[in-house]
């Protein structure tokens, strides 16, 4: 009897995926750019799309201070989680031409691809057209991703479980089978950096459990953090390029920003650098972090006694 109870939410929950992980994006993608941005504006500003996690980010949010309307903060939250799904029928099936006049704009300057360089970001904005920003600036996209989805972490959620399996399989068709795995990878990483006309995407503000000893600074509480693939990056000496790519509402465009390149060869100072692009990302990006939904569980109160010695 409770089984057939739960069956209808079930469905419901089904057919909510259905339309906002595939079919309305679908649309967006079909539509005129012009007219695609206004629907997508105006699906953001409703209340029946990623209804879990904008509820569980606003109440996290609240805890820190928030500087505009709760309806101006969930608008843009929910636009970021809508516009991953558009771009994946973009990364799919758009022409770079389509992408560089139509969706993205860049600001700053590339490095020379001959060199190869990390390209360093964080969980925040839209990036799901980074890869192909990059293989279109002559970079082999190279990403840093987890592996296999756990369907079980998931739940009964076959619509969900399909659109990400979808966005895997965009991944590694656009990184041509080169996108790097975490748990093992560290030598194909290794040999990645300063490697020739390849970008490596490292987004390194993960947030690991909270027996990880190195810890990230984040709105005034730690966030733990694996550091290995920063300190790689230091001991290689590899060119780095800190990025953010946002939604930026007054343009009505995806904006990738690059900033300056710089090398670095001490580990400590490469995750201060680090922390700095984070936290200044965090500060002019607030909104589009990605970790809001989970901060509650991931960021760590100060230790009073560290902080005094």
């Amino acid at each position: 009897m409770e089984r057939l109870l739960w069956l209808p939410a079930w469905c419901l929950r089904q057919l909510r995926d259905l339309l906002i992980y595939f079919l309305l994006p679908l649309l967006c993608f079909l539509l005129p750019v012009r007219w695609a941005e206004r629907l997508q504006f105006h699906l953001a500003g409703s209340n029946l799309f990623f209804r879990g996690l904008t509820r569980a980010a606003w109440a996290n949010a609240l805890e820190f201070g928030v500087q505009m309307s709760e309806a101006d903060w969930k608008r843009q939250y929910r636009l970021m989680h809508l516009l991953d799904a558009v771009d994946l029928w973009h990364g799919l099936f758009s022409s770079d031409r389509r992408i560089r006049e139509r969706l993205v704009s860049v600001h700053g300057d590339w490095p020379e691809p001959t060199q190869g360089a990390v390209f360093l970001g964080t969980h925040l904005g839209v990036g799901t057209l980074l890869m192909r920003v990059l293989a279109a600036a002559g970079f082999a996209p190279r990403l840093i991703y987890r592996g296999e989805l756990d369907r079980g972490h998931l739940g009964p959620t076959p619509v969900l479980y399909s659109y990400m399996k979808l966005r895997l399989y965009y991944m590694v068709r656009v990184c041509k089978g080169q996108a790097i795995r975490v748990g093992g990878a560290g030598l194909k990483l290794r040999d990645s950096m300063n490697q020739a006309h390849v970008g490596v995407i490292m987004v390194a503000d993960s947030p690991l459990g909270a027996e990880v000893p190195d810890r990230l600074p984040v709105l005034g509480k730690l966030l733990p953090v694996p550091r290995r693939g920063l300190d790689m990056l230091a001991q290689a000496q590899a060119t780095f390029v800190p990025y953010n790519m946002v939604w930026d509402q007054a343009r009505r465009r995806r904006v990738l920003e690059l900033l300056p390149a710089g090398r670095e060869s001490d580990p400590e100072q490469m995750f201060a650098r680090y922390a700095e692009h984070a936290t200044d990302a965090l500060a002019r990006y607030g909104p589009q972090w990605r970790l809001w939904q989970v901060a509650h569980l991931v960021l760590l109160a100060p230790d009073p006694v560290a902080e005094k010695s």
